[in-house]
């Protein structure tokens, strides 16, 4: 079974609106699942479970009509529809799938690196991501806390259900760069297939970028991800800057402070003498 759709009780699942399943008289919202493509034969079943606190979530997911056998499930192609009766408890909704042979699941590629600077490399970091607003704020929570940015647009690619790889691909370098290691990268298909849009550890690959002419500093390269019959594409700019030599001297200097800090620490310990770097003492 593949988890599409997530907690309603957080908005966790993409629905048009988010209410809040709370002892409400009815409730009635649509949610858009996560796939597409060419074909589309999933099995949809539409669970539930009482809504408890996260750390208190041990009940199991009950098919929605066992607990309430007037729920209405509409389901056509990427919309799926739930109209429930009265409510008498808190409750949590999840869409569960079993994909066709023929079938897709949209994904986005999201690029992120940190400030490139010149004559030092640069690491190029690529997701495939689940298709929603919740995974993106969570990849760009995580490149946040990274210390990178997002390098470009998204990139929108179908992940057909099959064994076959995913691959990631450098071209068309800029002269004065070039890729350490190889230019072309896999992602397991499996892994992208159990990606869950409020994870943290999205499938992705690394690339580093090896700054070769110090007279060049606008980069410029293409990716490109593909899988099966589809493909998504992007290019990359970006400008090596120079490093400042004020701010190098800065940085020695306070690693400078730094150690002999360490040292007056250190001999505080052991010995009753004050230290003689009374300026720089704590």
């Amino acid at each position: 079974y593949y988890l599409f759709i997530f907690d309603s009780s957080d908005g966790k699942w993409p629905l048009r609106n988010n209410s809040k399943w709370a002892h409400s008289s009815a409730a009635r919202f649509d949610g858009t699942l996560l796939f597409d493509g060419w074909g589309n034969d999933w099995d949809i079943s539409v669970k539930c479970r009482p809504h408890f606190n996260q750390s208190k979530k041990s009940k199991k997911w009950r098919n929605i009509k066992e607990v309430y056998p007037d729920a209405k499930v509409e389901t056509k192609h990427n919309d799926t529809r739930l109209t429930l009766p009265v409510l008498g408890q808190s409750l949590e909704v999840a869409a569960f799938g079993i994909p066709g042979k023929d079938d897709q699941k949209r994904m986005q590629m999201v690029i992120f690196g940190k400030e490139p600077t010149k004559a030092c490399d640069w690491d190029i970091r690529v997701y495939l991501i689940d298709d929603s607003e919740m995974a993106f704020k969570q990849i760009c929570k995580k490149g946040e806390d990274e210390e990178m940015k997002l390098l470009t647009t998204l990139s929108s690619l179908f992940v057909s259900n099959s064994e076959k790889d995913i691959s990631i691909e450098v071209t068309a370098v800029a002269s004065g760069w070039h890729i350490i290691g190889d230019y072309k990268k896999t992602i397991a298909s499996r892994s992208a297939w159990n990606s869950q849009e409020n994870a943290t550890d999205f499938p992705r690959c690394d690339f580093s970028v090896s700054h070769d002419d110090l007279k060049e500093q606008q980069f410029f390269c293409k990716m490109r991800a593909t899988h099966e019959n589809d493909s998504a594409g992007n290019e990359i700019v970006a400008f090596f800057q120079q490093v400042n030599k004020l701010i190098i001297i800065f940085t020695l200097f306070k690693l400078y402070l730094h150690g002999y800090r360490n040292a007056i620490d250190f001999t505080k310990q052991f010995t009753k003498k004050k230290p003689k770097f009374k300026l720089l003492a704590r």
